[in-house]
């Protein structure tokens, strides 16, 4: 009995001084390696976190680095560009530059030529700006006289048919293009439309008087948008009238 109860207990004294053993802490897991941009210096890339090792981006793979999105600056009314209301007068007016692609080719050219005519024209026109006497600047000037004589060259060139417009006429309509464009600078589309109604005036042989009329008012809408005086405005349109009346005499405008 005696040497069952020593066995019992050789046995239960190193399970009971296990169970008492002190328990260990749990080690936490390691930390994440946050990913880190590197820094470029010269021809280098320092990688962060106190490490001095060059890189060769000459054989490094840059692609692995994925470029963070910057934060785009916020549209407001201060970077939009102002735009200026036009009036539905003059958004018709210009819309008459359509009509080019209605137009055979060779009048298309004859119209560009026109347009080429007004635009030399207004640089004439800086030359005698605030004369007191356009017709004795004109006489002053010989430059001057000869870009209207070209441009009226190329009015009467835009006729098609046997019916075309007095050379008094054209040369009156040049002279007031002249006047028109010593106040104001005239934009490449404004002249555009001028020379497209020149052109449909100088061949209005079959046209209806409304058409002609509308079109004429349209080249008024267009000098007094662009701050042409009335006066000088009025003078084209009436020079306008009568080469309309020498195509068509029949016309009743």
């Amino acid at each position: 009995m005696k040497t069952t109860i020593l066995i019992s207990i050789i046995l239960l004294v190193p399970t009971l001084s296990w169970s008492q053993r002190p328990t260990l802490p749990i080690a936490r897991p390691p930390r994440p390696i946050l990913p880190q941009n590197p820094v470029i210096v010269g021809d280098n890339i320092i990688m962060p976190g106190g490490s001095t090792d060059m890189v060769d981006t000459n054989t490094m793979d840059t692609n692995q680095f994925e470029p963070t999105n910057a934060m785009a600056p916020e549209l407001t009314n201060n970077n939009v560009a102002p735009t200026n209301e036009m009036s539905p007068e003059m958004v018709r007016a210009l819309g008459l530059t359509n009509r080019l692609s209605v137009m055979a080719p060779a009048q298309v050219q004859a119209v560009t030529l026109v347009q080429v005519g007004m635009n030399d024209l207004q640089h004439a026109a800086a030359s005698i700006t605030g004369a007191p006497n356009i017709q004795q600047a004109i006489q002053d000037n010989p430059d001057v006289r000869k870009q209207l004589q070209m441009v009226s060259a190329r009015i009467i060139n835009l006729a098609r048919g046997p019916d075309r417009p007095s050379n008094d006429s054209v040369d009156r309509l040049a002279i007031d293009l002249l006047r028109a464009s010593s106040h104001t600078q005239l934009t490449s589309d404004e002249q555009l439309v001028l020379s497209i109604v020149i052109n449909l005036v100088v061949n209005c042989q079959n046209l209806p008087a409304v058409q002609v009329q509308s079109s004429v008012n349209d080249a008024l809408i267009v000098l007094r948008g662009a701050g042409v005086p009335p006066s000088v405005s009025n003078a084209f349109g009436c020079d306008l009238n009568s080469i309309a009346l020498e195509i068509q005499p029949n016309l009743g405008i």
